[in-house]
């Protein structure tokens, strides 16, 4: 069971390293989540929910070469001029749709891959396109 608790600590030890990096070195970044309302069928009323506000620090790199490009490649997901933001994991989950705002315009994350070893995410790896 020791053996078990000292990767988990490692792996903690890790994301808040990866996170200090990234905040160094990297850019913050700002992230709107869209807000999804309720319907009440029986009322016939939407309600709507405002949108969520979360800040990563992370790293822009426009696809084109790599391997990085060529994974989602592969499964149809990347276009010309799309890119790949490398950002910390923190108390957020990116999720698909979200919008991040790069030089006062607006990208769509399209795809999340998460690095997470033994279950502790280090890294999301966002494919993000221009709206």
């Amino acid at each position: 069971m020791c053996a078990v608790n000292e990767k988990l600590e490692h792996w903690l030890a890790e994301q808040r390293a990866a996170y200090g990096q990234l905040a160094a070195d990297g850019t913050l970044f700002a992230f709107t989540r869209p807000g999804r309302g309720a319907f009440d069928p029986r009322a016939g009323a939407y309600t709507p929910a405002e949108d969520q506000a979360y800040t990563a620090p992370g790293i822009l790199k426009r696809l084109g070469t790599g391997a990085a490009c060529q994974s989602w490649q592969a499964s149809g997901l990347t276009r010309k001029g799309d890119g790949l933001l490398l950002i910390a994991a923190g108390d957020y989950g990116p999720e698909l749709q979200d919008r991040v705002a790069l030089s006062g315009e607006s990208w769509t994350v399209m795809a999340v891959d998460t690095l997470r070893p033994v279950g502790v995410p280090l890294l999301h790896h966002l494919l993000i396109r221009k709206v």
